[in-house]
Order: structure tokens, then C-alpha cells, then sequence
């Protein structure tokens, strides 16, 4: 398998499979591959060749979605076919079951991906606002500031500062698994921690949160896709 080396700032080597590529990556404090960090690999190897196929599935899954992004996309969970539209102002509308984007005729003449992205950007704006401020009167717990952004790694992410991020691809997602992610950041503002007091919040407004960690996993791979 293709294997990159690198640097690493700690003192020990780092064995991980990189973001949207194939390669192994080998981080190592001297930025070197030797003999002793080629014995570390070794011993890792029903590891590396466990993750690699996990790693290739993903892959497999985002080559799907992007080689069909300009007639269908996955939305709610499910993928529905794409209309476009010619009007002045871009906006993007589900109508029965298919998406509908209007924007000027200059751009959907050009990179229909670019144009896509930036309707499903704002959809997701519109979307998760709603539903964050649903879930804040559901549960009666106040938050100071939304930010809907393009997180690399995660899904959510609060700060004690009463800020919550959320990762604007979760409208790729099932309804209950994004609400299961709006009720989880929220929680996080009674208890910083994933403590059994904070699990025991998140089960009161969604009962059945051990499968929806569950089946969140099977979507880890939309979080790297479309940057």
C-alpha cells in the first residue's frame, strides 16, 4: 500500500490512514522510517490491514456520492434526483422528491458541482437553524451563538462559552440522527463531559440515543467529503 512519512511532535510514532487518499500515513519523531518504527508497523499489521479495508469502503462511498453530486444528492438520508432552475436569485427548494435549484443562467452553465455546493451550503444554514432553536425550546436549554461550519473531524461541538458549531453535512444525514446531534451538543451546555449525568439528558429527550451512536458510524465518511 502507498505509505507517506512524516513528523510527529510527540515521542512516539503514529501509524493513521490520511483524510480523501489511500496512503498509510507514518508519522515519526525524526520524520524518518527506521528500523525500529518498521518493527512497530509490523507488529500493527492485522491493524493496518483491518482500518485499510474500513478506509477503502469509505473512500468507495465518497467517489459514489461526488460522481453523482451533479444529478443527485444525498439529503435527509436519501438521495434525491436534481432539477435546475433559471431565476435571478439562487435558492434551492425540495419539491415532492426532488431538489430544486434556481440560480442565474451564467452559472449553471458553468462547474454545476460549484453550484450545487454552495445551494446545499445555505439549505443546511436554513435547515440546522431551525432545528437547533426546535430542540432549544423542546428541552429548555439556552445556547448564546449557532455557527454552521466546515468541520474536519467531527459532527457538533459547544464551548462554555454557550457557543455550539455544527458540521453543516449533517443535512446529508436522517432526520434522527440529526436531531440525536442537536439534543447531544445542547446536553453538553448542562454537562461538559460525557459523564452518566450528561447520557442520562440526552436519553430524556432521545430515548433511544445507544442506536443512534451506533448508526451514526455508518456515516463518518460524508464528514470528509465535498471541502
Amino acid at each position: 500500500m502507498p505509505i507517506r512519512v512524516g513528523r510527529t511532535r510527540g515521542k512516539r510514532a503514529r501509524l493513521y490512514f490520511a483524510d480523501n487518499t489511500p496512503e498509510l500515513r507514518i508519522d515519526t519523531p525524526t520524520g524518518k522510517l527506521d528500523a525500529r518504527v518498521l518493527a512497530f508497523a509490523q507488529e500493527k499489521a492485522s491493524w493496518i490491514l483491518k482500518y485499510m479495508e474500513v478506509h477503502q469502503a469509505m473512500l468507495d462511498k465518497q467517489k459514489e456520492f461526488d460522481d453523482k453530486l451533479e444529478k443527485e444528492v444525498l439529503f435527509l438520508g436519501e438521495y434525491l434526483p436534481i432539477a435546475y432552475r433559471v431565476s435571478d436569485r439562487r435558492r434551492i427548494v425540495k419539491e415532492g422528491k426532488t431538489l430544486c435549484i434556481y440560480a442565474p443562467e451564467k452559472l449553471l452553465k458553468g462547474d454545476k458541482k460549484k453550484v450545487v455546493y454552495a445551494a446545499l451550503r445555505e439549505l443546511a444554514k436554513a435547515y440546522l437553524r431551525k432545528k437547533i432553536q426546535h430542540w432549544s425550546n423542546a428541552t429548555s436549554t439556552e445556547f448564546h451563538q449557532l455557527r454552521i461550519k466546515d468541520l474536519k473531524s467531527k459532527w457538533g461541538s459547544c464551548s462554555s462559552l454557550r457557543n455550539i458549531n455544527l458540521n453543516w453535512r449533517l443535512i446529508f444525514l436522517p432526520e434522527p440522527l440529526i436531531d440525536y446531534v442537536v439534543i447531544h451538543e445542547l446536553m453538553h451546555l448542562r454537562e461538559m463531559n460525557h459523564s452518566s449525568r450528561f447520557w442520562n439528558w440526552v436519553e430524556k429527550f432521545f430515548p433511544s440515543y445507544k442506536k443512534a451512536k451506533i448508526a451514526l458510524k455508518e456515516y463518518q465518511w460524508i464528514i470528509g467529503i465535498l471541502r
